[in-house]
């Protein structure tokens, strides 16, 4: 089965005052604006989320601090810098948008100027064909009581003349009202004859005007279908080529990342904040004794290294201090508090 393809081929009826394919037709241009606004109102609110996205990551990236140094300090400078460049392809994102958008409204602008001139001028030529098609329903309606009165009136005239004795003024009276009634069945039907020409001329104009209303409908319709189908595959290629952008941002960012360096960064560090190389020496145990009696007079603890500690297994006694101007001979511990 041949599939039909032209508005014009499946859009008509056989009743004389039908509209029902000019109807589905009008259905089908409103389902197209309908669309129309759909898309605009998308494009609108797309717009906002890209608007409120472009600002976050602007604020995002001034309001970010970057203490780091080094090699990761390096990187996470290129982030902050790359978000930046991020906000900015979804502004520039933003502003193709709007311009799709202008487009779009444009278009529909002109789609609606052409529809409502040729639907209004057609539903004239239907108006036009309806109050026809009454006066001539109208007028047949009259033409059949007339003719109805015609045969009612002759009837009457002849059954009257075939009487046995018929009155002539009886008779003449029948035979005007039958010449009237046939006057008046001729009238009408002049003018019943008359309305169908003007119904006649009055469908072949609205033919005329219907056909040339399916052209145009399925113009309009074929350039709306391709102009959204235009405007949707560049909507897609504005996503791409922000998401291409923002891959390339992310890429200068990774490409930093891979020249971040453990080691890089501890050396860095260590040559700026380095507070020195020798470390502290330890605090040696000093017995009290032991710097009674060889400093406890006139020497400070200072002036001499302290004496290692005796051990558990040797005997206390005082170490043997030489003195070159007198000589003294060893004592013992206990000796030595005795004196004192």
């Amino acid at each position: 089965m041949t599939r039909i393809t032209r508005f014009v081929d499946a859009f008509w009826g056989t009743e004389i005052c039908s509209t029902h394919g000019f109807d589905a037709l009008c259905k089908r241009l409103k389902d197209g604006r309908q669309t129309c606004k759909d898309v605009e109102e998308f494009l609108k609110q797309r717009i906002k989320i890209e608007d409120e996205y472009h600002k976050s990551l602007q604020k995002l990236a001034k309001n970010t601090q970057c203490s780091e140094t080094g090699t990761l300090g390096e990187a996470w400078n290129m982030l902050k810098n790359q978000t930046e460049s991020i906000a900015q392809a979804h502004s520039l994102m933003m502003s193709s948008l709007n311009d799709e958008m202008t487009r779009l409204q444009g278009f529909m602008d002109k789609q609606r100027t052409k529809r409502k001139q040729v639907e209004d001028n057609l539903k004239r030529y239907q108006s036009m064909k309806h109050q026809s098609y009454k006066r001539t329903m109208d007028s047949k309606k009259n033409y059949e009581n007339k003719c109805q009165d015609f045969d009612k009136a002759e009837k009457q005239y002849s059954s009257y003349t075939n009487l046995p004795a018929p009155q002539l003024k009886e008779a003449d009276k029948l035979q005007q009202k039958q010449k009237r009634a046939k006057e008046a069945s001729e009238q009408a039907d002049t003018a019943y004859k008359s309305n169908i020409e003007q119904l006649e001329q009055c469908r072949f104009q609205w033919e005329k005007e219907m056909t040339a209303t399916c052209h145009t409908f399925q113009q309009l319709e074929e350039e709306r279908i391709q102009f959204l189908r235009n405007e949707l595959w560049v909507h897609v290629n504005i996503s791409s080529k922000t998401c291409v952008a923002d891959d390339e941002c992310n890429e200068e960012v990774r490409q930093v990342l891979e020249n971040c360096s453990v080691e890089e960064d501890i050396m860095i560090f260590i040559e700026e904040k380095k507070t020195g190389t020798e470390k502290p020496a330890s605090v040696p145990y000093e017995n009290f004794y032991n710097k009674s009696q060889n400093f406890g007079r006139n020497l400070s603890l200072s002036h001499r290294p302290p004496e290692p500690l005796p051990t558990k297994s040797s005997s206390w006694t005082l170490p043997n201090i030489p003195n070159k101007a007198v000589p003294r001979p060893q004592t013992t511990f206990t000796q030595f508090l005795a004196e004192d």
